[in-house]
């Protein structure tokens, strides 16, 4: 059965490398793209979804749209790495 996840993320824009990390007990993304226009965001969607394997249609950002501090909805995911930042719904 898939279920549907939430998990709690803080954002780096600009940041030299795309990548996830988990450390500090929470999930840092780290993107390229500047925090301008929702750049960052959506360059956070896609890295996030590429990290689950997942399409970029079931990760959405319901929280912290202008923050670095951010909370997304994984839709469709059978598993997720134990060490995300997560709660699932």
């Amino acid at each position: 059965m898939k279920k549907i996840y939430r998990i709690t993320a803080r954002i780096h824009p600009g940041s030299s490398k795309r990548k996830v990390e988990t450390r500090d007990g929470g999930t840092h993304i780290y993107t390229t793209a500047k925090p301008v226009e929702g750049q960052a965001n959506r360059d956070a969607v896609k890295i996030l979804s590429e990290y689950l394997h997942v399409p970029k249609r079931d990760v959405r950002l319901v929280k912290g749209l202008k923050s670095k501090q951010k909370i997304f909805e994984i839709h469709g995911c059978k598993t997720i790495n134990p060490g995300l930042n997560k709660k699932e719904l």
